[in-house]
């Protein structure tokens, strides 16, 4: 199964991540996961004039890494995790700027 975390500009963690997190932990615990497969992503934004600003580089892994932490941190801990990152910037709106989780029965 899969979720998705999605982040404000240049954005990590935030008040707002626990809401999406508890089904990932509550789904996880539930199937006894062997695997979390976990991708961090990098957005960029097509400005008025027509420059595109990109989040900085080393933020996909940074997201990435974070998030295998706190799952890793609630007790999800039995689980194999496998994080990578997509360092190349996505030029569109804020569902480019996100990490996305895939939880393996």
């Amino acid at each position: 199964k899969d979720f998705t975390v999605p982040y404000e500009f240049e954005g990590m963690v935030n008040f707002k991540t626990p809401r999406v997190l508890t089904p990932v932990l509550t789904y996880a615990k539930l199937v006894k996961a062997r695997r979390i497969e976990i991708e961090g992503y990098r957005g960029a934004t097509r400005l008025a004039n027509g420059t595109v600003l990109s989040e900085h580089l080393g933020i996909a892994k940074a997201r990435a890494d974070e998030i295998a932490n706190m799952l890793r941190g609630a007790g999800i801990d039995q689980a194999e995790y496998v994080v990578v990152a997509n360092e190349k910037p996505a030029v569109g709106g804020p569902a480019n700027r996100r990490t996305t989780i895939r939880v393996v029965p």
